[in-house]
């Protein structure tokens, strides 16, 4: 029994992270887009 609650404790925190790092992932992702093509328009402009 104790090595079940262990288990899913460990598993909790893991998908925990997961969510977080999901989350953090997300987020770069939405404000890195219009970085990027803020870039690739500026180096198009320098070709």
């Amino acid at each position: 029994m104790g090595d079940n609650d262990e288990y899913a404790r460990t598993s909790n925190r893991l998908t925990g992270c997961g969510c977080l790092a999901g989350l953090a992932i997300a987020v770069l992702a939405v404000l890195g887009i219009p970085l990027w093509i803020f870039f690739g328009l500026l180096f198009s402009d320098f070709h």
